[in-house]
């Protein structure tokens, strides 16, 4: 069995003011939860100023989770954010991100797809 490759998880301000979430490796309720003090940090002002969220999550280096992840996902999912574009691209990513969606039933305001440059012109049309 070859050891997991621990979460790496990042987020920065793109210059087009979509807030991006890039996740790598296997993700764990630690890692998960650190993320999430990360990206409410870096949200709050954008909150309070009442600006757009726009939310690119890349899933595309996931390589793996707790059980735990998935519900932890389902209900930031419910979030205040204008938009979220999830992108991933192998099947069993496709699979998880199409479940998230299915539970939360908000199919307007978060949409999955195959690529980055797709994701970004969606959320830059919202």
């Amino acid at each position: 069995m070859q050891p997991k490759q621990p979460a790496e998880n990042s987020l920065q301000i793109l210059p087009s003011g979509i807030v991006e979430l890039k996740q790598t490796g296997f993700q764990t309720k630690d890692s998960i939860v650190l993320f999430q003090a990360k990206i409410d940090d870096l949200t709050a002002d954008m909150v309070k100023q009442g600006k757009k969220m726009l939310i690119l999550v890349d899933v595309t280096g996931v390589t793996g989770q707790e059980p735990e992840v998935l519900g932890m996902a389902r209900e930031r999912l419910k979030g205040d954010f204008t938009a979220m574009a999830l992108v991933g691209t192998s099947p069993a990513i496709k699979m998880i991100i199409n479940w998230l969606l299915h539970a939360t039933g908000d199919d307007k305001r978060i949409k999955s797809f195959g690529t980055r440059d797709e994701a970004t012109a969606w959320l830059l049309s919202r």
